[in-house]
């Protein structure tokens, strides 16, 4: 785009209020600072967001309300014929789906019915009673918390279709809303009730001192990048795009590290003449709007890019610029929101494979017959199961570029990239999906002549063909364990028709290694599984130096930007410094790196995969190595706190990014209890926490706890935290759960949550308890009894899971016919069908 305006921010890294003492923190708190001023979501919204807000718990909003309220949702009314059951509006929501009609009902809280009783069916679905008549108030609220647009009036115009048991209706209206932040507030017989406000899909920023608002006066935002521009931690500085849409920054402040890009530009067609397009930033095109009653579009960016200076000469920085329209626009600020939080978009639909561990050799430095061996037995998985088969064809092609790529093949006649490529893309598509086979009795053990034996059995009759063991080196090697140390014995499961594997390893020759992880990887035509187990060579004879955590200062960096990393033993006194860190870019050639302790060092060169393999040594100075991998996205994007657990055969141990300072990792036997806790700096508590399971081979039944603490005494939270836990695509049928025995919708969302399905993961979003504690219980191979369970909970919110469990022998002895009955509203039930 040719003739834009490009403006940067550039940080002082010397001016007190940025710098932190090292690089990696004043480059954090740099990072920080520019967010901060291109951030525009309203402070109402964070308020609200960041007190424990919920609508329908026992002191939610429309709980404790004693004026009407609106509620807003987009599923939950059936408006085709029913005969038994209507529709589900219990579970309203405050974030909205862009481009969906939402659906607004108004209810009088303080009508609770004939003594406490309410007799429709509606109204026992929220607070209070449903009311006919009311006029539902939208106003989009801009930056400051100012009125921008609206505001929009709907009246209760439409009625859900009655039903043969319950003759009730329900007066609702509905309407599409653009991508924004609303306030909602109802008004009957002239009088306006409860307000609170919503987030309809994914909103653009940008830093500029001259915002105003609705009023004419400055945002917030602006006057605080004023500040900076006045006491010296930024600097301003302009250009103009060329011909190419191209353009470059001289910056010879050596003090001048990170900088804040945007860029605005009004088509041409829409200057009058004599008004140099270029000359035109937000605050005089919008005065020129006003005066010359100008109706105009203009291109914002979708994010203020970040670059570190000196800029990586093998890099350059992209500004994808969006078009907002509005034949309104005059003086206001409203359409420059739509298309804000992109970012956020993104990363929670972001693919659960971005942040696994890598394997612990590189694949471009093993062997041409061990590649064979390893991509054999990876390739017997895929044929074994259709899904995993498919996975890793639309990862391949995605990679390549090939349009449905073959699949099966054999790698000795490719080239090594090819090769690489292959089985990193096998790699991921196994980790990717959440097994339902469950792996017990996991066996692991290295006698006095360095030999290992070990093994697991699983729930379901496998070949050969059907299993893949890797065994994971301390020095950082991985070799897949041959066919001649491994046995199988099959033997019926409990009497039923079902029949358990035994998978066994024997006598496998480690030498003098100090340890192995085994990794065990199963598949059949409709299931998959995974175990880890590990052990100590008892002839090592040192100490093991195993790690607490590793922090990074981000766990997805831009494409141009350092990266720090820095170990944490569990004993410091049996742990040396890092002696190595070899970092491979997503081209294969390797970075330069610099050391300092237990602290790395390096800078991203473009997007993609970055392996790292990190070795250090213990006092008697033998090898010990941990491989990472980080990707690289192709634009910098503001950093969210992460926590992303790590296997390797010192241990498992949590890396954490984002601003957390440490972790920690603890699991039970088999792997069904899962605990984490993420510790952050002293009063800075994040808004959300994602966590990343893909370095665990979890049990298909597994609880995962975490708590986020604050401080260097690992102090409970006093607030509730945002929590993201992404895990690998789960089964259609799996059962999840909050919390004790608050039901979670597999996929769909309600009041505890919501779950996402895509082809590379599931993600659950929730949060925490007000003590920022939080437990989610997943059930991947569900029986009968546990989705009778679930479906029980889901329809009796107020029951614990505990005591639904304690009634479940009164429950299912009823006759054959009864049992029907109770099933017609669990196969019967359609909700969310808004025609």
């Amino acid at each position: 785009m040719s003739g834009a305006q490009v403006v940067g921010y550039a940080v002082d890294y010397s001016h007190p209020e940025v710098n932190r003492g090292s690089v990696a923190d004043t480059t954090s708190n740099a990072r920080q600072t520019l967010q901060s001023v291109a951030d525009k979501v309203p402070s109402d919204w964070r308020t609200q967001m960041d007190d424990g807000f919920s609508l329908v718990e026992d002191d939610g909003l429309f709980s404790s309300a004693d004026a009407n309220y609106v509620a807003v949702s987009q599923t939950g009314i059936n408006t085709a014929p029913a005969v038994l059951d209507k529709g589900d509006i219990s579970e309203p929501q405050v974030v909205l789906g862009e481009g969906e009609p939402a659906i607004f009902t108004v209810w009088d809280p303080t009508n609770t019915g004939t003594f406490g009783i309410q007799t429709s069916e509606w109204d026992r679905q929220l607070p209070g009673t449903s009311l006919s008549e009311a006029t539902v108030v939208i106003e989009q609220v801009g930056p400051s918390n100012e009125g921008i647009n609206g505001p929009v009036e709907l009246e209760l115009n439409k009625s859900s279709g009655s039903t043969f048991l319950d003759p009730d209706t329900l007066q609702y209206a509905t309407y599409t809303l653009p991508a924004g932040h609303y306030k909602v507030t109802p008004r009957v017989d002239g009088e306006t009730g409860t307000s609170y406000m919503i987030r309809v899909g994914d909103a653009s920023s940008f830093i500029s001192p001259d915002l105003p608002t609705l009023d004419g006066q400055l945002s917030q935002q602006s006057q605080q990048v004023q500040e900076y521009l006045d006491n010296g931690v930024f600097t301003r500085v302009t250009t103009t795009t060329n011909a190419n849409g191209s353009f470059s920054f001289d910056i010879a402040d050596e003090n001048l590290k990170t900088v804040g890009v945007y860029a605005f530009k009004v088509p041409e067609s829409s200057v009058p003449s004599g008004v140099d397009p270029s000359t035109l930033n937000y605050q005089n095109f919008s005065a020129m709007c006003e005066q010359v009653n100008l109706r105009s579009s203009f291109y914002s960016p979708t994010e203020v890019e970040r670059v570190q200076v000196p800029q990586n000469p093998n890099s350059s920085v992209e500004l994808t610029m969006v078009e907002a329209r509005s034949p309104d626009f005059c003086g206001r600020y409203g359409e420059v929101n739509e298309q804000f939080e992109v970012w956020l978009s993104n990363l929670q639909n972001g693919s659960f494979g971005d942040l696994p561990s890598a394997m612990q050799q590189l694949l471009n430095e093993t062997s041409d017959e061990r590649l064979d061996e390893l991509h054999g037995q990876m390739q017997n998985l895929s044929d074994s199961n259709e899904q995993l088969r498919d996975r890793y064809r639309a990862i391949l092609e995605n990679r390549t570029g090939i349009e449905n790529p073959q699949v099966n093949v054999n790698i000795s006649g490719l080239d090594n990239a090819e090769q690489r490529e292959r089985i990193e893309s096998l790699q991921q598509a196994i980790t990717e999906l959440q097994g339902s086979i469950e792996a017990q009795d996991p066996v692991a053990d290295i006698d006095e002549d360095g030999l290992f034996n070990g093994g697991a059995t699983f729930t379901r009759p496998l070949d050969p063909d059907q299993v893949m063991v890797t065994a994971h080196f301390a020095n950082g090697t991985t070799a897949p364990v041959p066919a001649e140390y491994l046995s199988f014995d099959q033997s019926p499961n409990f009497g039923l028709e079902t029949t358990e594997t035994r998978v066994s390893v024997e006598d496998y020759p480690i030498g003098n290694a100090p340890g192995v992880e085994l990794r065990y990887d199963v598949a059949t035509e409709t299931d998959l599984g995974s175990a880890n187990t590990r052990a100590s060579n008892p002839a090592f004879g040192g100490e093991t130096p195993s790690l607490a955590s590793t922090r990074f200062s981000t766990l997805e960096p831009g494409p141009d930007e350092i990266v720090t990393m820095e170990l944490t033993p569990e004993d410091p006194a049996v742990f040396n410094d890092l002696q190595n860190v070899t970092i491979h870019a997503p081209d294969a050639t390797e970075l330069q790196t610099t050391l300092d302790g237990k602290t790395a060092q390096f800078a991203t060169n473009g997007s993609g995969y970055y392996h790292i393999r990190a070795t250090w040594t213990n006092t008697e100075n033998t090898e010990f190595s941990q491989t990472y991998r980080l990707k690289a996205t192709d634009t910098d994007q503001p950093d969210v706190a992460r926590v992303m657990a790590v296997s390797g055969p010192t241990g498992r141990h949590l890396a954490v990014g984002g601003g957390l300072e440490r972790g920690s990792l603890e699991l039970s036997e088999g792997d069904q209890d899962i605990d984490i806790t993420a510790v952050t700096p002293t009063g800075d508590v994040p808004s959300q926490v994602h966590v990343y399971l893909s370095g665990l081979s979890v049990a298909p039944d597994h609880t995962v706890s975490l708590s986020v603490v604050e401080g260097p005494t690992e102090e409970a939270l006093n607030e509730s935290v945002g929590v993201v836990v992404h895990t690998g695509t789960l089964a259609e049928n799996a059962l999840l759960y909050r919390g004790d025995g608050e039901v979670l919708r597999m996929p769909g969302s309600n009041g505890y949550g919501q779950v996402t399905e895509t082809n590379s993961g599931t993600s659950i979003t929730t949060e925490t308890d007000d003590d920022g504690t939080l437990t989610v219980q997943v059930n991947n191979d569900p029986g009968f009894l546990d989705r009778f369970t679930h479906w029980l909970a889901g329809i009796t919110p107020n029951i614990s899971l505990g005591s639904i469990t304690g009634l479940l022998p009164l429950t299912v002895t009823p006759t054959e016919g009864v049992f029907a009955g109770l099933l017609v509203p669990l196969v019967g039930r359609r909700r969310g069908d808004l025609r």
